[in-house]
């Protein structure tokens, strides 16, 4: 399924990732992204967040939507835009992400050990309890 009205909502990634119902993943990939001329610097957070790193992602995230709103959108022009991946496992999702960023579209890596951590635990309960 393809479609021209998907676009990246942020600065950092082009795919979003749909969890459905019946055990599926979605992972869509934009047609268009921002470039952006200048960008405040990221935050690094720890694990859990503090509340000083939390209130500074805060204000950059208002910073960025401020830019967003003078910011030109493009075509991204990647060989799987406007593409709808089903996944029937989030080993699928990993290998759908690990995919896109190979083609050279933007994502967070966070996502990629998520998903494969969450495999990972599929795997473990399915062996415990197979």
């Amino acid at each position: 399924m393809k479609t021209e009205r998907q676009w990246s909502t942020d600065d950092f990634t082009d795919e979003f990732l749909i969890t459905g119902r019946e055990g599926r993943w979605w992972v869509f990939v934009a047609t268009m992204r921002y470039v952006f001329a200048e960008l405040p610097p990221p935050v690094l957070m720890s694990k859990p967040p503090t509340s000083e790193q939390l209130d500074a992602w805060a204000e950059r995230d208002a910073a960025v939507r401020v830019i967003l709103d003078r910011t030109p959108m493009v075509r991204i022009g990647g060989p799987l835009d406007g593409q709808k991946m089903e996944c029937a496992t989030p080993g699928q999702v990993v290998d759908a992400l690990v995919r896109l960023g190979a083609e050279g579209y933007r994502l967070r890596p966070v996502w990629i050990d998520w998903y494969r951590n969450m495999q990972t635990e599929l795997e473990r309960v399915g062996a415990r309890n197979g």
